[in-house]
């Protein structure tokens, strides 16, 4: 796993998700780096598909309000869009449209996570992307930056 940068275990928004990344975050490891095999279980027992540059899976911890949430993330330690290749981008754009045909995605919403955690509200800094779908019985939302009154409603919704 790599160890070059990590996250803030502190912007975990539930026990499960901090007992998780106790191990990676809590150590100075970043859980998305690596071989399949070095992964959290949590992460590694949901992979939906692996590519060259990027690896997909279910969020083991989704937000509330979701039919279904995917988290796409280089397998390589990136913070920024564009740091690898030409290749890495389109084969990022062709795992979105094959994960959202063959799961049958009716609709929702891609959102993309860069640059450090303190800017975009996640615990993780490691370049990633989200494909999430509403359920549409209860609201849902992307998050950009949670404050802690917006961290207490994600953990109790």
């Amino acid at each position: 796993m790599c160890t070059e940068s990590k996250g803030d275990i502190d912007r975990a928004r539930t026990e499960e998700q901090r007992a998780a990344y106790a191990g990676t975050i809590g150590q100075g490891v970043c859980p998305f780096c690596g071989k399949t095999e070095d992964l959290p279980k949590e992460i590694r027992e949901q992979i939906l598909i692996e590519g060259v540059y990027w690896r997909a899976w279910r969020n083991p911890f989704p937000y509330p309000g979701h039919a279904a949430h995917i988290i796409l993330a280089p397998i390589q330690h990136w913070t920024q869009p564009g740091e690898g290749p030409p290749e890495a981008a389109q084969e990022w754009m062709e795992i979105n449209v094959r994960l959202i045909q063959e799961l049958e995605l009716p609709g929702g919403g891609i959102v993309m996570r860069f640059g450090g955690h303190e800017h975009k509200g996640g615990s993780i800094t490691h370049l990633h992307s989200h494909i999430q779908v509403p359920n549409r019985k209860t609201f849902s939302i992307a998050v950009f930056y949670a404050d802690n009154q917006l961290k207490e409603f994600l953990r109790t919704t």
